[in-house]
C-alpha cells in the first residue's frame, strides 16, 4: 500500500492574514468616515463649569496630588464639566484639526448694590478664523478676525478676553453692575486630526451609551495613564 503524501505549502512570509485584511478593512471603511466634517456644538454657563471642577477638586483631591503638575484635567471630569457634550469630547482629548469657530454668548449683568434693578444682558457673537482649540482659548497673535461691516483686526486675545473686551467696550452699562452669569454657545464642523482620534472618539460615545460610571471609569483611566506615560517620556 502506497503512503499518502502530505502536500507541504510553502511558506510566504509576505501573505497577510485574515484577521490582518478584515482589520485593514475595516480601517478603510472608518477613515472613508471620518473623511468629512462633523458638525458639533457646545453650551455651557460659565460659572457652573468652573463651580463643578473645584468640587470635582475636592472630591478627588488624591488624584490631583497624585499628578500635582499636570497641565491638563482629568479627562473625566473636563468632560463632566461640559455635560459629556460631543464638543465636550473632542476638545478635552485633542481629537480635531484646527477649525474655524461661531461663538455665541449672552453675558448678563446685574447691580451688585441693588438687586431690585434689572438685569442688563450684552450678546456677544463673532466668528473666528481657523485655530487650534488652545488658541481659542489662550489667543492668537497673528489671527484676521472679521468684526463685520468691512472692519477687521489682527489678533484674537482669547475667549476670556474677547468677552471682557466686549463689556469695556458697552458704554451703555451703568455703574454698579458685574457678571452674574454668562451662558457660552461654541459651534465649528471639525475634522479628526487622526484614525486614532476618531476611534477614541467613537470609545468614549460606546462607554457613554454604558452609562456615565463607565465612561469616568474608563476616562480615568487613560487620562491616569497618559501622566505616567510622560513622566517615563521626560
Amino acid at each position: 500500500m502506497s503512503k499518502l503524501k502530505v502536500r507541504k505549502k510553502k511558506f510566504n512570509p509576505n501573505r497577510i492574514s485574515p484577521a490582518a485584511t478584515r482589520q485593514y478593512q475595516h480601517d478603510a471603511m472608518m477613515r472613508r468616515d471620518m473623511a468629512q466634517k462633523f458638525p458639533m456644538e457646545m453650551e455651557y454657563v460659565g460659572h457652573h463649569v468652573h463651580e463643578y471642577i473645584e468640587r470635582k477638586k475636592l472630591d478627588e483631591k488624591e488624584l490631583f496630588d497624585l499628578f500635582s503638575d499636570s497641565k491638563t484635567l482629568p479627562f473625566h471630569i473636563a468632560l463632566g464639566a461640559y455635560d459629556w457634550q460631543n464638543m465636550g469630547i473632542v476638545l478635552a482629548l485633542d481629537h480635531i484639526k484646527p477649525c474655524e469657530w461661531f461663538i455665541h454668548t449672552n453675558i448678563h449683568l446685574m447691580n451688585i448694590d441693588d438687586e431690585e434693578t434689572n438685569m442688563i444682558t450684552v450678546p456677544y457673537e463673532q466668528r473666528v478664523p481657523e485655530m487650534h482649540h488652545c488658541e481659542l482659548w489662550q489667543g492668537k497673535a497673528d489671527a484676521r478676525v472679521d468684526l463685520g461691516m468691512g472692519l477687521k483686526k489682527v489678533g484674537w486675545k482669547g475667549l476670556k478676553q474677547e468677552l471682557s473686551d466686549a463689556i469695556d467696550a458697552r458704554k451703555d452699562i451703568p455703574e454698579g453692575h458685574a457678571i452674574e452669569y454668562m451662558q457660552i454657545y461654541i459651534s465649528a464642523d471639525v475634522e479628526f486630526k487622526s484614525l486614532t482620534a476618531y476611534k477614541e472618539y467613537l470609545a468614549v460615545h460606546s462607554w457613554l451609551v454604558q452609562g456615565i460610571e463607565v465612561a469616568e471609569r474608563n476616562l480615568r483611566q487613560l487620562w491616569v495613564y497618559e501622566q505616567h506615560s510622560r513622566k517615563l517620556q521626560a
